[in-house]
């Protein structure tokens, strides 16, 4: 007779403060096209409620520019996308902010590209997002395939999505949501549940979101000197999750002009 699984052992970080509701931006990166989508996230009483406000897809009109332009053509336009007028208010009234990204393929190198760019552009010092709490949310393609019981492989996959993701946003509201804003809304429910942890409702999120966020199991990965043990939730791995805040930082310059080997230090705002 096979054992009865285990739960798992959680580590659920605390309720954090200053904010009472949360802006999630899922975004599915690609250079041929990017889906986004946006849903609020509020308390409620003893619970949260949660509505998507936007979603859709951007791509560029050519692909023979080089990576890098598309990529902050792209990057540029999700910024201009994203703060329409009524994401703009919540922001004045103290919502925060995390964006929703699928783990870049480190040997993907158009989807690093984008990635990297797209971090750069909405996280710049001057950018309207940084002003309040940020927080970014990474979920590799195998988790969020996971997490939504995605089965359907090929030309099979995008379908499936697209039927999942309407669990999750009115099919009246949004008919044309096509194969990559579908994308965008998964990894927004992901968010989504990341923010009722976030507003200390933790008992509403279902138990495999959960595992996933807050898992304390730890693990030993790689071996001899490059050992390390990490710990299995997104929430305690910091290159799934983690803080994004804009503050002055020293760049050491050396000018090989000047016949003394001091640095200038000057500050940026990163």
């Amino acid at each position: 007779m096979p054992k009865d699984k285990q739960p798992a052992t959680l580590s659920i970080p605390p309720p954090i403060q200053g904010t009472d509701h949360w802006l999630v931006f899922g975004l599915d990166l690609s250079l041929s096209r990017t889906g986004w989508a946006v849903l609020h996230v509020k308390k409620d009483g003893d619970k949260t409620q949660a509505k998507f406000l936007r979603a859709g897809s951007v791509k560029p009109e050519t692909a023979n520019a080089p990576v890098w332009v598309r990529s902050v053509l792209v990057s540029r336009g999700l910024v201009k996308i994203l703060l329409s007028s009524e994401v703009e208010a919540l922001l004045d009234h103290g919502a925060g902010v995390i964006f929703a990204f699928e783990a870049a393929t480190p040997r993907n190198d158009f989807l690093t590209s984008i990635s990297r760019v797209a971090h750069s552009v909405l996280f710049a010092a001057e950018s309207r997002f940084a002003s309040g709490p940020v927080r970014i949310l990474s979920v590799n393609a195998n988790t969020l395939r996971s997490l939504m019981h995605l089965t359907k492989r090929g030309a099979k996959n995008k379908s499936e999505n697209i039927l999942r993701a309407f669990d999750f946003i009115d099919k009246t509201e949004f008919p044309e949501l096509d194969g990559d804003a579908c994308d965008a809304v998964l990894m927004a429910m992901v968010g989504r549940h990341a923010c009722s942890v976030l507003l200390g409702h933790s008992e509403e999120v279902p138990t495999n979101f959960l595992n996933a966020l807050c898992n304390a199991a730890q693990e030993t990965r790689g071996k001899g000197r490059n050992a390390r043990i990490i710990t299995k939730g997104i929430f305690h791995r910091p290159e799934y999750w983690a803080e994004q805040v804009v503050r002055p930082r020293v760049l050491c310059v050396k000018d090989a002009r000047n016949p003394k080997k001091t640095l200038e230090r000057i500050s940026i705002p990163v």
